[in-house]
């Protein structure tokens, strides 16, 4: 890999959370690290009363106003997935250090339509290229090792709400482990854009989703320009469904032909622009 970690001078993990937590002003990047708030519930307890994860489906649909339960429970676990991955994966490719997690030490805060609000990292431990000389540092010998760990962590994390979900969702193992691919491609890329260190981003994606274990999604780029700018986006493996209650498939989806997929990719780039003038 040749993509290089940004440094900067608090290479605590509570520093770099905070960081990541700011990228974006609803905090989708980060979150917290510590004893969990009350009301919270972990990934593991989530997989051990389905029940839950019936109750949440419900609070999705109806909020969003439409009765497709296996729909729901799709959108639950795309939320899922971005709480247990997004601030790891900022973390570790910006600041080279990450929460180690675990079903159990992953705790969910969720709001009233059903929707996760925020996400707690309960064990101390860390994964760190940096020194650190804290019993809670798990070092990595080098960017390689700190992305295996990352993998086997996440697979480890959100494995036990796979086979509890895919009957909810009707959809198989596979099709949801493809989703949380995407999930990590896209929401890197984004990140990328934001921090303008797109290429460092994508590599670190590139490394992660190396097509090994339960992972089958390997990261796949398209670079589009237009409007004297180039996006480059990620093209998802597997369909999210958002056409189901929106009002067409996203512009990355597999369902969408190329001329689709480019009047998509248009749109965004002219927001982009305008987006860029404005600055």
């Amino acid at each position: 890999m040749t993509h290089a970690i940004v440094t900067a001078p608090d290479t605590s993990l509570q520093a770099a959370m905070a960081r990541a937590t700011a990228i974006d002003p609803d905090g989708w990047y980060g979150g917290a690290v510590g004893p969990a708030p009350e009301g919270t519930v972990t990934i593991a307890r989530l997989a051990a009363e389905p029940g839950r994860l019936d109750v949440l489906s419900d609070l999705v649909a109806t909020a969003n106003g439409y009765g497709l339960r296996d729909v729901a429970a799709g959108f639950v676990w795309g939320d899922l997935v971005y709480r247990v991955l997004a601030a790891p994966l900022v973390c570790a490719a910006v600041d080279g250090i990450a929460p180690v997690t675990g079903p159990s030490s992953v705790a969910i805060t969720f709001g009233d339509t059903g929707a996760s609000v925020g996400v707690t990292f309960t064990e101390m431990r860390h994964l760190t290229l940096h020194p650190d000389a804290s019993p809670e540092a798990v070092h990595c010998a080098d960017r390689g090792a700190l992305v295996a760990a990352l993998r086997e962590q996440f697979t480890r994390t959100l494995g036990p709400l796979v086979p509890v979900l895919s009957p909810r969702v009707r959809r198989s193992e596979r099709v949801l482990w493809l989703e949380a691919c995407d999930i990590a491609a896209t929401l890197l890329t984004h990140v990328g854009e934001k921090i303008g260190r797109g290429e460092t981003l994508r590599a670190f994606a590139d490394a992660l989703l190396d097509g090994t274990g339960p992972l089958p999604g390997r990261s796949r780029w398209l670079p589009f320009t237009h409007a004297g700018i180039t996006c480059t986006h990620h093209l998802r493996h597997s369909c999210c469904r958002y056409y189901a209650v929106g009002p067409a498939p996203c512009g990355t989806c597999p369902l969408r032909s190329a001329e689709q997929r480019a009047e998509r990719f248009r749109e965004w780039n002219e927001r982009r622009a305008a987006e860029l003038a404005a600055r």
